[in-house]
């Protein structure tokens, strides 16, 4: 917590000079005593003092001076990175002033200090600026993921910070990037925000409640600001507008201003609306559940009927209007416009429709099964297939690699339903495939990146070591467009102006491969079709394209790499493999009741292999041409024929015509 106070001295005799002298003499003893220069916390963050370098800059900022302060707070973030220490004030300082002064050459400058800020030891120094960050972020969490936060906090748990990171590491939209687009985005909406919704203080932006429902959700889909009543004035017939009058020259008619916003993309089978103005039509302004809540409560009450001729009360005719003002706009308001209109008859003494949809609205179930968040990324950023296999094997020193095929299909659909372009295959776009790994604290590790030409098949190979499965393996693809003048496709624009569609995917990875030399060990199957000339570049040298769907048209091909096998006097070793291949069919009720297998069509053979050295490779092509279409698996029995020990290995797939 930052406290700054300002002392003024007036001086008209010597008492005063005298005590003006001393109060100054212990002002600066004490500042001496219990504010050192700089000082840093055992676990690797800064400590707030007179040097630090986000006082420093927040000084600056203060007055107006943002470009020192900027520098300030950069310049300190790398003096202190080259000491291996932190501070997480500075980060949300940074990122809060870049989206706000909109200095997009600096959002990935800006991306890098946030995330790298929230590390090291949680300094209790920081506790006040660490609580308000996470109150930033809490619209877009859980009430669970808030209350662990907290607790973690309260706790001086460093955990918190792993918290932090994998949260905005996960909603990173484009992880290809350096730059963190969802926390940009964020920010860029709170700026956006505390400018354009001043009506009340009443969120922890420091705006009204659309600016809480704006960084949760953007702009909605659809807008509506206007104030009940306003039809009254295009209400024709003597009795109608004699009506109209009485209602609005009673002294609970308020003609309130509402505003309305409407996202119909948050939800797939349901439109999420909220209501914003002045509670009871005149009261304070926020975040209203329905047009219920426009309405004095006392409007419902017998005594405000007995002005009406009707006996009816003044609510209902509210109720009817503000309905019907709004029937165009959306269908639900039609709806809430006829049934007021079939309880008009109990409406004089007591009015139900408002109970029932003031408790509807209330528990909204739309709103409880809303998403905490939406980015502009979801929408403007259309979802491409993305598909991945993910195979492991063991290097010369028997340690596990890991090799992941990825896929962009199918290109047609990519260009006609993805793109937006033309079929006449004019439009030229490039493709990117990133890899990323994040360690258990979700520091990234290693990022691999690689540019599939056409000739392809829109696939990479990545191949990386697996030293244990607490990684975090992040795939992603992005399609950018190249415009028309570029003719290339060995590179990407790194611009976010040229994304057009993209995907992201969180690998799961089995166990590594033993490197017991004692106990018989196998590859992963890989399965698939012959590899393009054009992508054989990878280390292994492997030239199957690894899929799970094959053509009757070309041979399947399999692979598989044996290791520990035992060895003769000669150095050589001798295996044998069974092949099963099974076809499996659709059970059905009779065959289910009788608990019947669902396997058909079984074949296999068994064939003798021998190599040089202890690990053994098998290519095995297979004719597939006369084969039904169908989903199929295949198991692999691989027996030591010195040792007697077996290992067993299945892969399932599908031929198509």
């Amino acid at each position: 917590m930052e406290i700054g106070f300002k002392t003024k001295i007036f001086i008209s005799d010597l008492t005063g000079i005298r005590f003006g002298i001393f109060f100054i003499s212990a002002f600066l003893f004490f500042s001496i005593l219990y504010s050192p220069n700089k000082s840093f916390s055992q676990g690797g963050s800064v400590h707030a003092s007179e040097g630090d370098y986000y006082l420093n800059g927040k000084t600056e900022f203060d007055f107006g001076r943002y470009e020192n302060a900027l520098d300030i707070w950069i310049e300190g973030y790398e003096n202190l990175a080259k000491q291996d220490l932190t501070d997480p004030r500075i980060g949300p300082a940074v990122i809060e002033l870049v989206t706000r002064k909109n200095l997009e050459d600096l959002f990935e400058k800006a991306s890098e200090i946030y995330i790298r800020g929230f590390s090291g030891r949680l300094d209790k120094n920081h506790y006040e600026n660490i609580r308000q960050e996470i109150t930033m972020i809490s619209p877009l969490i859980s009430e669970e993921e808030y209350s662990k936060w907290m607790i973690l906090l309260e706790d001086g748990d460093d955990g918190l910070f792993t918290e932090i990171r994998k949260f905005w590491r996960r909603n990173d939209p484009i992880p290809a990037t350096f730059e963190n687009e969802r926390l940009i985005e964020h920010w860029e909406r709170i700026a956006y925000a505390r400018k354009n919704f001043e009506k009340a203080e009443t969120t922890i932006y420091g705006t009204d409640d659309r600016g809480l429902i704006y960084v949760k959700y953007g702009l909605p889909d659809k807008m509506v600001k206007d104030n009940f009543g306003k039809l009254f004035k295009y209400i024709k017939g003597y009795k109608a507008l004699q009506l109209a009058r009485e209602i609005q020259e009673h002294p609970l008619y308020y003609n309130p201003e509402f505003e309305l916003w409407i996202y119909d993309e948050l939800l797939i089978d349901d439109t999420l609306r909220f209501f914003f103005g002045p509670e009871g039509g005149n009261g304070d302004y926020g975040l209203r559940y329905g047009v219920e809540d426009f309405i004095p409560e006392r409007a419902f009450l017998e005594s405000s009927g007995r002005l009406f001729r009707s006996r009816q009360l003044l609510g209902y005719f509210l109720q009817y209007y503000y309905y019907y003002q709004l029937e165009n706009v959306d269908d639900f308001f039609y709806y809430r416009m006829l049934d007021t209109t079939g309880r008009a008859r109990t409406a004089s003494r007591l009015n139900t429709t408002r109970f029932i949809n003031a408790d509807y609205d209330k528990n909204d179930p739309a709103k409880l099964s809303a998403p905490p968040k939406s980015s502009d990324y979801d929408r403007d950023i259309s979802p491409v297939d993305l598909r991945f296999f993910v195979s492991r094997y063991l290097d010369d020193g028997d340690n596990s690699i890991l090799r992941i095929t990825a896929y962009t299909l199918p290109r047609s659909h990519t260009e006609a339903d993805i793109l937006f372009h033309d079929l006449s295959g004019k439009h030229e776009y490039g493709l990117r495939h990133t890899l990323t790994v994040n360690n258990e604290n979700w520091f990234e590790v290693n990022r691999i990146e690689d540019y599939p030409y056409e000739a392809m098949c829109n696939a990479s190979v990545f191949e990386i070591p697996l030293y244990d499965n607490t990684n975090v393996y992040q795939l992603s693809s992005i399609c950018n467009d190249l415009y028309m003048e570029q003719s290339s496709y060995s590179a990407v624009p790194d611009t976010l102006f040229g994304v057009l569609a993209g995907r992201n995917e969180f690998l799961t990875l089995p166990e590594k491969l033993s490197a017991d030399r004692t106990q018989l060990e196998l590859s992963d199957l890989v399965i698939g079709s012959e590899m393009p000339e054009a992508l054989r570049n990878d280390s292994s040298g492997l030239n199957i394209l690894q899929s799970d769907v094959l053509s009757r048209t070309s041979p399947m091909m399999l692979y598989i790499e044996a290791y520990h096998l035992f060895i003769d006097p000669d150095n050589r070793s001798r295996y044998s493999i069974n092949y099963e291949l099974k076809r499996e069919g659709i059970l059905g009720r009779m065959d289910r009741l009788l608990r019947r297998s669902n396997i058909t069509n079984v074949t296999s053979q068994t064939n003798e292999y021998s190599s040089i050295g202890s690990t053994g490779k098998e290519m095995i092509v297979f004719d597939i041409s006369s084969l039904s279409t169908g989903k199929y698996a295949i198991n692999i029995e691989l027996r030591d024929m010195i040792s007697g020990q077996t290992a067993n290995r299945q892969a399932i797939f599908t031929i198509v015509n």
